[in-house]
């Protein structure tokens, strides 16, 4: 690029971000999201997938803005027995063609080893394995001499065998570009292929989501693993990164008091910009202080994770499903309030999703019915009709259904009542002379409260009517002002 200054840079990735700590801001301007995974999939360039889970999961800690590192895998590596890892498969890809990633080597050595003793024709993959032994493991994969292939750290990314039908992730993992690579090995469409199927014996797919999640990618560095061989710390910001070497400047020094030349590092990092120096010595190590305890459980209970479910709306039901109680009543009374608040509060919510956070909590069938009966108390007690709006506007149509059937025949004639006297007056309101009444008094307001005391007088569709007549140098303010009222008024 430096020999090319003038020309145009286009980079091309399926995950836009950077293992190293760097970003890839210093080198695009501009990041460009074009057709995404669940689009690919019904254009039939990738297959579909069904996604199997587990919720009684290992409750070890999870790094925050970095990967787990060798030690903390290592750790967590009996949380993830070959046993039930060999139990799992059985249960759900038996005779599929599987690709497994594992914790680290001696894992994927031994969930190889309890593969084969149960007749299962199963290798073992890892950085170490000769290049020409390695070559002839996976010609024998692609060829169906061996039905599964187990790997550490191998196989996720630049393996192609179509033909595969499942992934089995035995491993934790805090980057969705990991995540994503490991799931990918299986995403390739293969005659007769209807869908792959992904294993997470972990909990990576409450935290990183499932691959047609829409993401919001961004050229901002991450962390990294802080045990990584050649990785710094900012001092400045506590940015974790490995130094690219052909950005680091050095100087050599004399160090006086142990009479002897040392060599001097400079480098900037790529998170805030500052630049920080270091020598390199036998006792340079990396503080790893506060990293979080691994704690193990062996327990794993597997449940299949519908399509139509999102995990990123399951966060109260997760954290709720962790917490401990003293009495199993108690726990239930939570569990129903939880889901209740959860269904009245989170308007995107649809009926498969209210039913599968009851069958996750393990909460009796009733918990569905009284959950729908408090959203439908919430509609028949409303008293005028833009309240039931803002109740039920936002739901899902299958939702507003359910909450209809549930209305008394003189319920319903009292909501269309409401209805039409809303429209009716609606039309008064909006006719021009009182649409340019009241963007003159938008005009003349000075401050978020005026805006506020007319948001009680007026009709609120009128309001944001009016703004289209309110002259262009004040339109932008008092919009801003508007769009935080109404996002007041729905919270």
């Amino acid at each position: 690029m430096d020999a090319y200054p003038d020309a145009l840079i286009l980079g091309l990735t399926a995950t836009p971000r950077r293992e190293d700590g760097y970003g890839l801001r210093d080198i695009f301007d501009h990041l460009i999201c074009s057709i995404k995974t669940k689009e690919l999939i019904a254009l039939g360039y990738l297959t579909d997938y069904k996604l199997i889970a587990g919720f009684k999961y290992a409750k070890h800690k999870v790094p925050k803005k970095r990967d787990f590192t060798r030690k903390e895998l290592e750790e967590v590596a009996s949380d993830y027995k070959p046993s039930e890892v060999l139990k799992q498969w059985k249960k759900f890809c038996a005779g599929q063609k599987t690709v497994i990633f594992a914790v680290n080597v001696k894992h994927s050595q031994e969930i190889a080893a309890i593969f084969r003793a149960d007749g299962i024709t199963c290798e073992h993959l890892d950085g170490d394995t000769p290049h020409s032994e390695r070559k002839a493991i996976l010609g024998r994969f692609r060829n169906g001499q061996t039905q599964v292939i187990s790997n550490c750290a191998i196989l996720t990314e630049g393996f192609d065998s179509p033909d595969s039908g499942a992934v089995v992730i035995a491993r934790p993992t805090s980057s969705v570009t990991l995540w994503l690579q490991m799931i990918g090995r299986i995403l390739r469409p293969a005659p007769l292929k209807e869908y792959a199927t992904v294993l997470d014996m972990t909990d990576n797919w409450f935290r990183l989501g499932r691959p047609c999640d829409n993401r919001e990618w961004s050229l901002d560095p991450i962390s990294c693993d802080p045990d990584s061989l050649g990785v710094r710390c900012c001092p400045h910001c506590h940015h974790v990164f490995k130094p690219m070497p052909a950005l680091i400047r050095t100087k050599e020094y004399f160090n006086s008091t142990s009479s002897e030349f040392v060599t001097q590092y400079e480098a900037d990092c790529p998170n805030c910009g500052e630049s920080f120096k270091w020598i390199l010595s036998e006792d340079s190590g990396i503080e790893n202080s506060g990293v979080p305890v691994i704690v193990s459980s062996n327990e794993i209970e597997f449940k299949e994770v519908p399509p139509e479910v999102r995990p990123v709306l399951l966060h109260p039901i997760i954290e709720a499903k962790k917490r401990k109680f003293r009495s199993q009543e108690k726990k239930l009374l939570f569990y129903n309030d939880t889901i209740k608040n959860w269904f009245l509060n989170c308007q995107e919510l649809t009926l498969s999703e209210l039913i599968y956070a009851i069958q996750l909590l393990s909460c009796p069938e009733w918990a569905f019915e009284y959950s729908i009966q408090c959203l439908v108390s919430r509609v028949r007690n409303a008293t005028e009709w833009e309240n039931v709006t803002r109740i039920m506007s936002l739901r899902p149509d299958n939702v507003k259904k359910v909450i209809w059937s549930n209305l008394s025949g003189l319920e319903k004639d009292r909501l269309k009542q409401m209805k039409a006297q809303y429209d009716n007056e609606m039309k008064e309101w909006l006719t021009e002379e009182n649409l340019a009444a009241i963007a003159g008094d938008l005009e003349i307001c000075e401050d978020i409260g005026m805006i506020s005391d007319l948001w009680e007088i007026y009709k609120k569709p009128a309001i944001k009517a009016a703004i289209d007549l309110v002259s262009t140098d004040r339109r932008g303010q008092i919009t801003q002002w508007i769009t935080q009222l109404d996002t007041v008024s729905y919270s």
